[in-house]
């Protein structure tokens, strides 16, 4: 029922891991097609059959169309970043291997946390910004830019992939205020929407008829989301968002199960320390944050996972 949190947190994570693998798939699925078709094609169809699940879990709980709101700029600065975001990162995965995009993409923890210390929304003490300093650390060590051949493509996928996650802080930040204005309803239905008609324009002129050849990978990439999107929300209704979070970091392991068993990919050993220095220093950042107001969905207010996550 809307506005009741059950305490399942076995459940709760469940729900959510088994949400971050179907992510992992869908980038998978990204992988596969941006090596031939245009990304604003790929950015349409995740955005457009996003909305069959999304719809169906509206129909199935008896929520509301939403699409109003009060606060319109904002709505459409988050759409716009959130599709930019998921563009920028579905072309890094050209240049990347799969979880080398993934692990870069975990430093948007720690971006947020200093967005927010910045921007008044958390305080940030004496040890959470040693955290947060460990935490870019781990961002160095991913990225190991004292070992890039900077004329080489992997670089260029770096840089994408590091805008992506910039984007996808700017768009969480915009998360969470708009969810503590009560409009988690219209960002559920809003943002697959919106990104699929702000790439509309973007796709057409580059528009690959072959698309069909590929429709179960466009169709998946899509409903993956989509499905990740509910079950997310699903998951927030079982457990707090710090017992979630952890888990956030499984997409790592994920994406490199997947990698190494579709295209033989390897991580580098500096990638597996990055994330891991990552992971450690932003569980303890948050053991430290005060207990936060819970959103009608289930999750805490300053959390954007009652939301579509954006970047993906």
């Amino acid at each position: 029922m809307k506005g009741q949190l059950s305490s399942d947190p076995l459940l709760g994570a469940g729900l959510y891991t088994i949400a971050i693998a179907l992510l992992a798939a869908m980038d998978a699925l990204a992988k596969h097609l941006v090596a031939t078709f245009d990304f604003a094609q790929i950015v349409f169809f995740r955005g457009a059959f996003a909305l069959l699940p999304v719809l169906a879990f509206i129909l199935a709980t008896r929520r509301r169309f939403v699409l109003s709101t009060s606060s319109p700029a904002m709505q459409l600065a988050r759409i716009a970043t959130a599709a930019i975001a998921t563009a920028l990162f579905f072309i890094s995965l050209k240049y990347l291997i799969l979880a080398k995009a993934a692990a870069i993409t975990l430093l948007a923890p720690v971006l947020m946390t200093i967005s927010a210390g910045l921007l008044g929304m958390e305080k940030i003490g004496l040890r959470q910004a040693g955290l947060v300093a460990l935490g870019l650390v781990g961002g160095l060590l991913i990225v190991s830019p004292w070992s890039l051949d900077w004329h080489d493509t992997s670089a260029l996928g770096i840089l994408l992939a590091l805008g992506a996650t910039v984007f996808y802080c700017a768009a969480m930040l915009m998360t969470r205020e708009l969810a503590a204005r009560g409009e988690s309803d219209t960002m559920l239905l809003a943002t697959p929407l919106g990104m699929s008609l702000l790439a509309l324009p973007v796709a057409l002129p580059a528009w690959d008829i072959g698309w069909q050849d590929e429709w179960l990978a466009f169709t998946g990439v899509g409903l993956l989301g989509g499905a990740a999107t509910i079950l997310i929300i699903q998951a927030c209704r079982f457990a707090s968002i710090g017992v979630l979070a952890p888990f956030d970091y499984s997409i790592f392991l994920f994406s490199a199960a997947i990698g190494y068993l579709v295209w033989s990919e390897r991580p580098e050993d500096h990638t597996w320390l990055g994330v891991a220095v990552i992971a450690f220093a932003m569980v303890l950042v948050r053991k430290r944050r005060q207990p936060l107001a819970v959103s009608p969905e289930g999750g805490d207010l300053q959390s954007p996972l009652p939301a579509d996550p954006p970047r993906r």
